[in-house]
């Protein structure tokens, strides 16, 4: 499956959802549309999802929202929506080709906001804000290290293959906490 028939089966869902009543009711008469299994597919596949993803999913394309209502319900930027239907679309690609270790090979993608390479590790960056009247505000960041093999290679310079500068660098914050993943 190539990224174009991903997206075309992913407009064609969409469209089976907000026209669902209609299809129902001309199943009745003319038999069940091949798009049902498509549908039945995708929606198999993302319950394998983490949870943002599936949560994507399920506005982007069950309840037919654009990327900038998703954007405004949630309260983040059009970018973010932009970044984690980017990555539900490579969670899809390899859950269909069938990978058994994608969830560990793919991780460092998922819910990051900065993503850079060391020597020995691609580093997912979580960053959270603390505000507080009574002390000082305070930034952290959740760094996970996984340990660079051949294959998480690839993932990551194909995911960054636009960067000008595809190692980039950790985003300074007042607090950290590491984690190391083989």
């Amino acid at each position: 499956m190539t990224i174009q028939e991903l997206r075309s089966d992913l407009r064609a869902i969409k469209y089976y959802y907000s026209k669902q009543k209609e299809f129902e009711k001309a199943a009745e008469t003319v038999g069940e549309s091949k798009i049902v299994e498509t549908v039945k597919r995708y929606n198999q596949a993302v319950t394998n999802a983490p949870p943002r993803l599936y949560k994507v999913y399920v506005e982007l394309y069950v309840h037919n929202n654009t990327q900038e209502t998703v954007s405004f319900d949630w309260d983040c930027c059009v970018e973010y929506i932009r970044r984690l239907n980017k990555q539900l679309c490579i969670f899809l690609l390899e859950y269909f080709k069938g990978e058994t270790d994608m969830e560990k090979d793919y991780d460092f993608l998922y819910e990051a906001n900065n993503v850079y390479r060391t020597k020995n590790y691609i580093v997912k960056q979580i960053i959270g804000v603390r505000c507080s009247e009574q002390e000082n505000n305070v930034m952290f960041s959740f760094d996970t290290y996984y340990r660079r093999t051949a294959k998480r290679n690839r993932i990551y310079e194909k995911h960054f293959r636009e960067r000008k500068n595809k190692d980039r660098q950790r985003l300074p914050t007042t607090m950290y906490a590491r984690t190391y993943v083989e």
